[in-house]
């Protein structure tokens, strides 16, 4: 899925209000997007270390 640009956001929430949906609950539901995003992000981050780590170890080390 394409990331959003910040004018597709104000875009997306224009259309939850006018639909209807509280204020609390969009904030909610980005709280919970950014939260999922750095979880994926942290994620990698710690696969790329493994990697880094098993293909650079020295055999005498």
């Amino acid at each position: 899925m394409p990331k959003r640009t910040p004018q597709d956001w104000e875009t997306l929430e224009l259309e939850l209000h006018a639909a209807g949906v509280s204020p609390a609950e969009i904030e909610a539901g980005a709280r919970r997007l950014l939260a999922e995003t750095r979880g994926h992000q942290l994620a990698e981050a710690r696969n790329q270390a493994r990697l880094t780590q098993r293909t650079s170890r020295r055999p005498w080390a």
